[in-house]
């Protein structure tokens, strides 16, 4: 079976496009380690980063926020994970869940504890209080777009602090848009 072509082939054509898409690698391989693939075999872009590429002023800016709020001291790697596991679970984007799959292994989350989080259920096994907590309060964001009530929004705000709240906030909503750019790309996961 032929190769379908991408929406959003990752032509540099421009030497605006040539810097924008070498300064994302960079980026990209400081977020998620020299190992994480950011281009197929044919040299286009993996994930949300196709389609970004076709927007070259818009495309450092967004990886530049994602890489600062990826970096906020008030969640640890394996909750970050959790979060983006449960913005997941609400957009079915079958590639993030995928990449996330490994990345949640990578940092910590057992097999089972990816599988059941990216379904939308609080996987309890193995987890902290606050894991828990935070893959709950994940859950809400994502499900209700942001909308939580205060009863939970202050057991937030004393877990995390309003920064801790913020930034799960933008982890959730930021896996939100991913998704989105995945899905309008098209991007399947690749074919074991």
């Amino acid at each position: 079976m032929a190769t379908k072509p991408p929406r959003f082939p990752s032509v540099q054509d421009t030497p605006e496009k040539a810097e924008a898409f070498a300064e994302v690698e960079r980026i990209v391989k400081e977020l998620h380690g020299a190992s994480f693939k950011v281009k197929n075999d044919d040299g286009n872009f993996l994930g949300p980063f196709g389609v970004l590429s076709s927007a070259p002023k818009t495309f450092v800016p967004y990886l530049e926020y994602t890489l600062a709020f990826f970096k906020l001291p008030h969640v640890t790697t394996k909750e970050r994970e959790l979060a983006i596991l449960a913005a997941v679970s609400v957009t079915k984007s079958e590639f993030v869940e995928y990449a996330h799959h490994k990345i949640g292994i990578a940092q910590g989350l057992s097999q089972a504890q990816v599988e059941i989080a990216s379904k939308g259920h609080v996987p309890i096994e193995g987890l902290s209080d606050r894991e828990e907590s935070i893959y709950e309060l994940s859950l809400s964001l994502a499900r209700g777009f942001g909308k939580i009530d205060d009863k939970q929004f202050n057991l937030a705000v004393t877990l995390l602090g309003r920064e801790g709240v913020s930034q799960v906030a933008q982890l959730v909503g930021g896996y939100i848009l991913v998704s989105l750019l995945v899905n309008v790309g098209d991007i399947r996961p690749p074919q074991s």
